[in-house]
């Protein structure tokens, strides 16, 4: 149920409401009804949060005056960085209803933003918070920390391991530490070679039986890799591992 506001506007109004929807699970559709004469009834609906909800309606005061059209609100809804995509449709109950589809976040992004799948970089609280990796790295690198993610996750997932925090130095080094609080380190060289024996190692626990539990491991070691089990003081280094390939 909505309430009749202050009028402005030459008696034009807001009206709020929410709107449930059952598609594969319920999913709650924030709607904003704006009535306007020059274009009748024009509702807002999307899987929003509350701060996405507002700056819509941010949008919407701010395009409401004469002569405004649902193509110019459109653009100007399109122009939002969270925003992903936006169409009008025909509802048969809302009339013309504006969809707002909103970018999908990939990460947390240094501790204060998060990082959209096309790498663009949002701040404030602008999505829901969730279990999502932390990136950490230079301004600018954004993509490039999402392209090796998506590279690297799922090998990692195949054993069993799921990245938490992702971090790319000034100096260009990597690392990667797991759900389980396992610290990888892969530096800046031979990327590949040196997920490899990553990988081998894991292989050679599988095939052992060894479910001791890893702290560490530092591929930088030319040809080896210094493993820290939990069950034990000083780390090792495994060398002459089977050389496992995989695609990256």
């Amino acid at each position: 149920m909505a309430e009749r506001g202050n009028d402005f506007m030459s008696g034009n109004f807001l009206r709020m409401g929410l709107m449930t929807s059952l598609s594969l699970g319920l999913i709650s559709l924030a709607v904003v009804f704006l009535d306007k004469s020059s274009f009748g009834s024009l509702s807002i609906s999307g899987d929003l949060n509350n701060e996405q909800l507002f700056r819509a309606k941010e949008i919407l005061m701010k395009n409401s005056g004469r002569g405004s059209s649902p193509r110019h609100i459109i653009s100007a809804l399109s122009e939002l960085p969270w925003v992903r995509e936006v169409n009008l449709r025909k509802h048969w109950s809302l009339g013309s209803v504006i969809e707002i589809s909103p970018k999908n976040v990939i990460a947390y992004w240094n501790d204060d933003s998060f990082i959209a799948n096309d790498g663009v970089v949002l701040k404030g609280n602008l999505f829901r918070a969730g279990s999502l990796p932390y990136f950490y790295g230079p301004e600018g690198r954004e993509k490039n920390l999402i392209d090796f993610y998506l590279q690297v996750s799922g090998v990692l997932k195949r054993y069993g391991h799921h990245i938490n925090e992702l971090k790319l130095s000034e100096l260009g080094a990597w690392s990667i530490e797991m759900q389980t609080g396992l610290r990888l380190f892969l530096g800046k060289d031979e990327l590949k070679n040196r997920l490899e024996r990553f990988i081998a190692l894991e292989e050679y626990r599988r095939m052992t039986g060894d479910e001791r539990p890893v702290l560490s491991a530092d591929a930088r070691y030319p040809g080896g890799l210094a493993v820290r089990f939990g069950d034990e003081k000083f780390g090792q280094i495994s060398r002459n591992l089977a050389h496992r390939e995989i695609d990256l």
